[in-house]
This record gives structure tokens, sequence and C-alpha cells, in this order.
């Protein structure tokens, strides 16, 4: 969504929506609304509106509305000094409802994605870690907590995510782990977080892209409940060589 000289953008979701590519717009700040469909470009989703141009336009990101049957969450990013925009992202299979009623061919495999961005090119792409029924009992799971990045001051780069046991023999693997990125681009094996109180839902790093200044130290914002209720907890994670 986007408001801007008094006009309110949205559009809609396209796996929920009526429409292939819907949007919604209100020219007087919400008091009358309209919605169009442009069913032109296709079952779309809405991603970002950017602001308006110089001739008043304003340009949309588009995805398509289902992705190989699954969900591809945006984990993290970061943009390095050298103009390289690394990100973090997970890829979750089908609901395995709708993979049993239509698309049982499909493997329900989890991956854990990292790539590099440079001046609008792909320049390294891999997946870091995968688990499933197909890939491993040990899956990497964005529906707990998505992806994080941290990056130290000398720009070594983490990564903070959620991995989960499938059987009986890996259920006690379940937890927080953190990779490392070398500068080589290879990946260190998970490293379990020794936490007292594991992270069970949603956590956000105090990232450098709202401002925040590059530290040794990763802080976490956690969403938790206590006896049934909803609390917020904090968590500080350094990172060290093995010994």
């Amino acid at each position: 969504m986007i408001v801007q000289d008094g006009v309110i953008l949205a559009t809609h979701c396209a796996p929920a929506s009526p429409m292939k590519n819907g949007i919604i717009v209100s020219t007087d700040m919400g008091k009358t609304w309209a919605q169009y469909d442009l069913a032109e470009f296709g079952p779309r989703s809405g991603t970002r509106f950017h602001e308006k141009n110089s001739e008043g336009w304003f340009r949309l990101d588009l995805r398509t509305g289902w992705v190989t049957q699954a969900d591809v969450i945006l984990g993290d990013s970061w943009l390095a000094p050298d103009g390289r925009l690394h990100v973090v992202w997970q890829k979750e299979p089908i609901h395995p409802k709708l993979r049993d009623l239509y698309f049982p061919d499909i493997k329900r495999n989890s991956h854990l994605c990292y790539a590099i961005v440079k001046d609008g090119k792909l320049v390294a792409k891999r997946t870091l870690f995968s688990g499933g029924e197909t890939a491993g009992p040990l899956r990497p799971t964005g529906y707990i907590g998505h992806p994080r990045l941290h990056v130290t001051p000398d720009h070594q780069i983490y990564i903070l995510c959620n991995l989960v046991g499938t059987t009986a023999e890996t259920k006690a693997q379940t937890g927080n782990y953190a990779l490392r990125i070398e500068a080589d681009g290879s990946v260190s094996t998970p490293v379990r977080i020794p936490l007292a109180r594991p992270i069970p839902g949603i956590f956000f790093t105090a990232t450098p892209r709202a401002g925040n200044r590059l530290t040794e130290a990763a802080d976490l914002l956690i969403a938790d409940t206590i006896d049934g209720k909803p609390v917020a907890r904090y968590a500080r994670i350094r990172f060290c060589e093995r010994t």
C-alpha cells in the first residue's frame, strides 16, 4: 500500500481474490473507494507501489499469484558497501491438503535460499539447506520465524534461522540455528544457538535496513507467549569461533 498526495493505493492478493490482478484506489483519503482488475497482466499480486513520477504515474511491482504451488517468504537483505545486495529467503512447500487433492506428484520439501544481486543482475544464488519428504528429516521453516541476516562491523554475514525435525529421531534437533557466509561464498554447517528459551515464533533483528549500526552481537526482539498471554522478549547473541 502507498499513500501520497491524498491518494491511497493497495492491491489484492491474487490467490485469495476473485480478480486476476486487483487493485484498490481512493483519491479522497479513504472517503470513497474503487476496485479495478488489470486482468491483461494475468493472475498476479502487487508487491510494492513506487512513489509517482514527474508525470504523476505510480509504478507497481508484480509477482505471480501462485509460485510453483508453494510459498516464497522473503527473510532479509543487506546492501553491502560494494553495492552487492545479499538476500536470504525461505521456500515453503505446498499445503499438504492441496498437494494431496490437486498435486499428488509434488514432493513437500522446504529450502533456505541465499543470493547476491549487483547492478540489477543476479550474480550468485544457492540453496543453503533443504529438508522434507525427499530432502532430509531436518527441514528449515519460515513459519516459525523468517530467516534473518546479522552483519558484523567487519562485514561478516550470519544467517539466523529455524530448523524442525520431522521424525522421531530428529525431533530433538528442532531449534534456532546460525550459519556463516564466508568471503569466498562457502557456508558453514548450521550451529544450534543455545538459548535458555528457544524462539517459538516471529523474531526481528536490529537490522541496518532500519538505520541501526553494525554490531558484533545480534539483538533480537521475539514474539512469544507466557501463560497464554502475548509478550515481547529480548535476546542478545554473540558469535565466536568454536573451541
